[in-house]
């Protein structure tokens, strides 16, 4: 028997609306409590009424919005989850955006799975 996960609030950054709006759609059609934003300045302020448990980027169009927006959720918000969907260029070194944004997964802590990211 599969264990029901707890809905999670998830905010979807998306320049694309229709992209945005689409995967919205899913994850409130699979029970989660899902929201859109259009830009990183329109992310910020939903998180800042009430932050999500997942923010998921993807193509914004500044191109390094969307490394500044994950490191300015990771470190306003340890707790919350980002997961990034794009190949804008990082403003930052690889080695300092994952030390930034990993945190939550040291290596220490072993291999990351599906079972990781699982709410509980």
């Amino acid at each position: 028997m599969m264990n029901r996960l707890r809905s999670l609030r998830v905010l979807v950054v998306e320049a694309a609306q229709s992209m945005a709006q689409a995967l919205t759609v899913i994850l409130i059609e699979n029970g989660h409590d899902a929201s859109p934003a259009f830009s990183a300045a329109e992310a910020l302020v939903l998180c800042r009424h009430r932050w999500p448990d997942v923010v998921i980027i993807g193509t914004l169009s500044e191109p390094q919005d969307g490394a500044k927006l994950a490191m300015e959720v990771v470190n306003g918000h340890p707790e919350c989850r980002v997961l990034r969907i794009s190949d804008d260029a990082l403003p930052v070194t690889p080695s300092q955006y994952a030390r930034s944004t990993i945190r939550n997964f040291p290596p220490s802590q072993g291999q990351l799975t599906p079972e990781r990211f699982s709410a509980t």
